[in-house]
C-alpha cells in the first residue's frame, strides 16, 4: 500500500462555518434574480479569493426564471368554497377544472394500483402528498391529468415551495422548462377537508396558476486548488447557493456552502497532490441548472480526468433524522461507507441508484462520474422549503460531523500517491 501523504490538517471549525452561515443569512432570500442571490454569490467569490484559491471566477448560466403571479383553488361541487393555496412553481399558466383523484405519495406502485382497478387519470385533478411532485407529474400528464394539487405535509399549516419540473434542464431552450399542466400547493389541514368531502361525494375543483417566465442569467462560482503532483486529476466539491422562494433557508443550503468555504480554506493551506475544484452552483432548486451547465462545459475532460464529485447540501439540522447516502457506483459507495465509519458517522440508509435525483450530484452521475450525496433523510426536515428553515434550527457541531465524511473521502482521494479504486 502506498504511503498516505495526508498532512496534519486542522479540523473543520464549527465557529468558522457558523459565522459564514450568519453572514450570508443577513442577505435574506436567494431565489434566483433577487438581491440576496447576488450578494451571497459575491460573498462566496470573495471568500474563495481570501482563502487562496486560484482561477476564482464566475461562470454564466442561462435559465428560465420564475416569478409567481397568482394561484387559486375553488371547490365547485358538491359545495362551493375557496381553499388557500400557493403556486406550484414551473407549472403551466392555465385554468382547469375536474374531479380530484388522490394518488397517495405519487409513487409508481400507487398509480399502477389505481389504474389496475379501473381508475383513469384522464381529465382529473391529481392530488398527492409529496415534496417532490416533479417525480410523478410527467407520468400523470402522459395519462391525461388536467392539473395537480400537491399536499404539503409541513407542520403549522406551512406550505412548502415546490416545483412541477426539475432536472435535467434544457440548456439550449430554457423556455421549455415548464410543465404542461397547472398546479397548486395546499396545507395539510386543507387537504384533510378535501379528503373528508371526497369520502362522501365526487369532488370537483377548479385550479388556476399564473407565473411569469423569463430567460435570465445567473452564475456558478468556481475556485481551484491545483494538485502538486497529478494536477490533471480532479476532485469536484460542490453545493448550491440559491434558495427556494420565501425565506432565508439556512439549512438548505447555507450550511453546505459554508462547509465548502471552510474546506477550501484548509485545502488551499495544505496543497493536495490532485486538483480540487470548489464550485458553488446556481439554480439547483429549480432544476440543477448550474451543475448541469458546469458538467456539460467540462464533459470530455471530466469523463477522462474527474475522479469523483462530493455534494454538500443541507447539513446539520437540529431535528432527528437518519443518516442516508446516495452514491453512483458500488466501489465508490463502499469507499464512502468505510470513511463514514472512520469519522464516526455510520450510515443508516443506502438509497438505490434509481432514487429520485435531489441535488447537484445528479449531472455528474449522469455522465458516469462517481458522485455522492450524504443526506439527512428520512424523515425530511419538517421545515424543508418553508420560511421556517431558519438559522435557529441548525447545529454547527452536526454540520461538521456530516461534512467530515466528505472531507475524509476527499483526503484519501487527493493526498495519496495511489489513486483510489472508486469506479
Amino acid at each position: 500500500m502506498s504511503k498516505n501523504l495526508t498532512p496534519a490538517i486542522e479540523p473543520l471549525s464549527p465557529s468558522n462555518i457558523y459565522k459564514s452561515v450568519q453572514e450570508m443569512n443577513e442577505y435574506g432570500n436567494r431565489w434566483l434574480g433577487t438581491p440576496g442571490e447576488i450578494k451571497v454569490r459575491d460573498y462566496i467569490l470573495n471568500n474563495f479569493k481570501k482563502n487562496g484559491l486560484t482561477d476564482v471566477h464566475l461562470e454564466e448560466v442561462s435559465y428560465n426564471n420564475y416569478m409567481p403571479k397568482s394561484s387559486h383553488l375553488r371547490i365547485i361541487s358538491p359545495t362551493e368554497e375557496i381553499i388557500k393555496c400557493e403556486p406550484l412553481q414551473y407549472s403551466a399558466n392555465k385554468t382547469v377544472e375536474g374531479e380530484i383523484i388522490y394518488v397517495g405519495e405519487g409513487s409508481k406502485p400507487e398509480f399502477e394500483n389505481l389504474e389496475n382497478n379501473g381508475a383513469s387519470l384522464k381529465g382529473k385533478i391529481v392530488m398527492a402528498t409529496s415534496f417532490f411532485p416533479y417525480d410523478y407529474i410527467a407520468y400523470a400528464e402522459k395519462k391525461g391529468a388536467a392539473g395537480f394539487i400537491v399536499v404539503s405535509d409541513a407542520p403549522h399549516d406551512l406550505i412548502r415551495g415546490l416545483v412541477a419540473k426539475l432536472g435535467p434542464p434544457e440548456l439550449e431552450n430554457p423556455k421549455k422548462h415548464v410543465s404542461k399542466t397547472p398546479g397548486v400547493v395546499i396545507a395539510l389541514r386543507s387537504a384533510q377537508k378535501l379528503w373528508s368531502m371526497m369520502s362522501m361525494n365526487k369532488t370537483k375543483v377548479k385550479i388556476t396558476h399564473e407565473g411569469i417566465y423569463t430567460v435570465k442569467k445567473s452564475s456558478n462560482v468556481i475556485g481551484v486548488v491545483s494538485g502538486t503532483k497529478f494536477p490533471e486529476e480532479i476532485l469536484v466539491i460542490g453545493g448550491h447557493y440559491d434558495s427556494q422562494f420565501d425565506g432565508n433557508f439556512a439549512w438548505d443550503n447555507l450550511t453546505g456552502i459554508s462547509s465548502i468555504i471552510e474546506i477550501s480554506r484548509i485545502f488551499a493551506k495544505n496543497k493536495p497532490l490532485r486538483t480540487v475544484m470548489f464550485v458553488a452552483f446556481t439554480g439547483e432548486e429549480i432544476g440543477f441548472w448550474g451543475s448541469t451547465s458546469f458538467v456539460q462545459k467540462n464533459k470530455e475532460n471530466f469523463k477522462k480526468n474527474c475522479l469523483a464529485m462530493l455534494c454538500l447540501d443541507s447539513l446539520g439540522n437540529v431535528h432527528p433524522t437518519k443518516r442516508g447516502i446516495w452514491a453512483k457506483g458500488k466501489p465508490y459507495l463502499d469507499f464512502i461507507l468505510k470513511k463514514a465509519k472512520q469519522v464516526d458517522w455510520p450510515l443508516d440508509i443506502i438509497f438505490p441508484e434509481s432514487w429520485v435525483p435531489w441535488s447537484d450530484h445528479a449531472p455528474f452521475a449522469d455522465i458516469g462520474i462517481p458522485a455522492v450525496y450524504i443526506v439527512e433523510f428520512p424523515p425530511i426536515n419538517p421545515y424543508y422549503h418553508t420560511n421556517q428553515d431558519i438559522i435557529d434550527y441548525i447545529d454547527p457541531i452536526k454540520i461538521v460531523q456530516q461534512a467530515n465524511v466528505s472531507v475524509a473521502v476527499a483526503y484519501d482521494i487527493v493526498y495519496n500517491l495511489q489513486k483510489p479504486v472508486i469506479k
